[in-house]
């Protein structure tokens, strides 16, 4: 997956694995934003290369079955709560891997509908990381989830190809649960510049939760591409607290934990960014949400996000055209 990163995670509930991977942004990404970056590191070139080579092979592979979902993929499910989830499978039969993590298999069950054919594979039946087949044709699979009343976590059902199988099948994904919608909103002021000639200002980091629970455990950084333009400190009156609080990375990360959210309602802290060396002009760094740790905070509960988080910029200017958000397609200066 061209700019991920595997994330090995905690055990959850039942010592179910939490894992899965997690977008970082794309060199096209790096590339458009006009302070992210003032070069490019020679294996990201490379790697650029590659993907350009290998990109239009893979778009010429035909899926053997294509699975298509018939309603939203996800399911918004409080405990106790029913709910059907849907899809179309049509193709002359494929292999596949289904894996259901974050809660539980006792916190779940789910069951073949009965309008469903016998085509459709039968998921209360099976282990929750097994392979699973798909026969040649066209048909409608559903499957009823009863989420249990004292489930705490949400669910997520994943088709995925079947490595060594010979045939394949695209991706397709399910969460059910509580599932918040967040949104990371960044709020920035004019920098001033210091006796020393390095620019400081601050950030705040504004966080919505769409959901009907307080959220915990969420961060907010980024993996270190390259050296940050400018000291994140969190350490301040009204601010984030420790800058430690970074992603999994496979090299380093910055990061910090970001106050509970209530629910259907807003929480805020501030973070002071300080200029490396002598301002010259606006600088930015990339930052995101970071949802791996993510819990419900009445019960400790694992929580799934409706989205992966989108990447914002953090921006330390004493221009105020720059002091908010600004064109990501212009080109780099």
């Amino acid at each position: 997956m061209p700019g991920g990163r595997l994330r090995l995670g905690r055990l959850g509930e039942n010592n179910a694995v939490v894992c899965g991977i997690t977008d970082k942004g794309s060199v096209a990404t790096r590339l458009r934003h006009p302070y992210s970056m003032t070069r490019l590191r020679p294996n990201a070139i490379a790697a650029a290369v590659l993907l350009s080579i290998i990109a239009p092979a893979n778009a010429q592979s035909v899926p053997d079955v294509v699975l298509t979902p018939l309603d939203d993929t996800i399911r918004h499910l409080l405990p106790g709560d029913r709910g059907i989830f849907r899809f179309r499978a049509h193709g002359t039969g494929a292999a596949a891997h289904l894996w259901c993590h974050s809660a539980g298999t006792d916190q779940y069950i789910v069951t073949t509908a009965g309008d469903s054919p016998a085509s459709c594979p039968d998921l209360q039946e099976l282990p929750w990381s097994q392979s699973i087949y798909f026969p040649a044709g066209d048909y409608t699979c559903s499957y009823a989830v009863q989420r249990n009343a004292s489930s705490r976590s949400d669910l997520a059902i994943e088709f995925s190809n079947e490595p060594y199988s010979g045939t394949r099948i695209n991706s397709l994904n399910f969460k059910l649960g509580t599932v918040p919608g967040l949104e990371l909103r960044l709020e920035a002021a004019p920098a001033s510049i210091l006796q020393n000639g390095r620019a400081q200002g601050l950030v705040s980091l504004v966080v919505h939760n769409d959901s009907a629970v307080t959220v915990r455990d969420l961060r907010a950084g980024f993996c270190l591409m390259e050296a940050l333009p400018f000291a994140v400190d969190g350490a301040i009156a009204g601010g984030c607290g420790s800058s430690v609080y970074g992603p999994m990375c496979f090299d380093f990360g910055y990061g910090v934990l970001l106050p509970d959210v209530p629910p259907r309602g807003e929480s805020s802290c501030l973070v002071r960014l300080t200029s490396n060396s002598v301002y010259e002009r606006p600088l930015a760094f990339p930052i995101q949400l970071i949802d791996q740790w993510m819990t419900d905070a009445a019960n400790g509960g694992r929580l799934l996000p409706a989205v992966p988080a989108p990447i914002s910029y953090l921006q330390l200017s004493i221009d105020r055209l720059f002091a908010s958000d600004f064109d990501d397609s212009a080109p780099m200066r």
